[in-house]
């Protein structure tokens, strides 16, 4: 497969889901370039430098953000969520985005449910600018297994 994108986006909930769920598509396709996303964890004092230190091998630029991600995980107001995507990515236009599933990569993980939800609402609105937009398709079978690429999935790489 041609991977005909030059200017891409990876936007996670966490610092670490760039490297398990698109780093290997990120490194096949260095040739792009890639900023990665994450909404939590920005004041974490282990994985904030991790991130950073993830993105240099990666060879992509980055962000951070803080929404709530306590254990708890009380549910977050989606208007905040879409407004601190849009803070981050501060109208850059994208040829591709990447994100979470709609559930998710593994059974309930609520943040990863809820960046799905903001990036296809700002994406459908016009208001996330990508020419295309590519979901994580992966499940562990309700807790069965350990997470799998998806069988039927539109595109497996």
């Amino acid at each position: 497969m041609k991977f005909g994108f030059r200017n891409c986006a990876v936007i996670v909930a966490h610092p670490d889901d760039e490297t398990l769920w698109a780093g290997g598509t990120m490194l096949m396709n260095a040739q792009a370039h890639w900023k990665v996303i994450t909404l939590c964890r920005k004041s974490d004092p282990d994985r904030s430098p991790r991130f950073f230190r993830a993105l240099g091998q990666l060879n992509a630029a980055g962000q951070m953000a803080d929404l709530d991600d306590g254990r708890e995980q009380a549910p977050l107001e989606s208007r905040l969520v879409q407004d601190t995507i849009l803070e981050l990515v501060a109208g850059e236009r994208f040829d591709l985005i990447i994100t979470h599933g709609p559930a998710g990569e593994y059974t309930r993980h609520l943040r990863h449910e809820e960046t799905n939800k903001a990036v296809l609402a700002l994406w459908q609105a016009g208001r996330l600018t990508a020419k295309q937009l590519w979901q994580f398709a992966y499940g562990d079978g309700g807790g069965e297994y350990r997470p799998v690429a998806i069988e039927d999935a539109d595109l497996k790489i």
